[in-house]
């Protein structure tokens, strides 16, 4: 299980280059960035090296095995500090890759780290 800090204490992704960010991602670590909004797809945005990044509904809290996840809970993370882990990277609506993080990740059982290295090396013109 990951361990996260307080909302504050964590390593700041919006600060990192993108080499940064990509040693942070393969190692798991648990980056925060401001929450920029929450969509209408229930998602939490917020910006990563110059790239959209979301965060689903699902994902947002690190609640307790059958727990529900509340949405006033979700919708005050907007405009502070929220701690989080990248998991790879989807495309958006409109094809533009976006990286996918969670909170969720820290709960017992689940497979912290990247969702698929292919992915997210693509979205940084590197394929193999």
């Amino acid at each position: 299980m990951l361990e996260y800090r307080a909302e504050g204490l964590c390593r700041n992704a919006s600060h990192l280059r993108r080499e940064e960010l990509d040693h942070c991602i393969a190692a798991g670590e648990v980056l925060q960035s401001t929450a920029l909004a929450f969509d209408t797809n229930r998602r939490l945005r917020f910006e990563l090296c110059g790239h959209h990044a979301y965060m689903p509904f699902e994902e947002c809290l690190d609640t307790a095995p059958g727990e529900t996840v509340k949405e006033i809970a979700v919708l005050t993370r907007v405009g502070r500090p929220t701690c989080f882990v990248v998991q790879g990277t989807t495309q958006d609506e409109s094809g533009e890759a976006v990286y996918l993080l969670s909170r969720a990740a820290g709960l017992p059982g689940a497979v912290p780290g990247p969702a698929g290295k292919r992915q997210r090396d693509s979205l940084h013109g590197n394929t193999h």
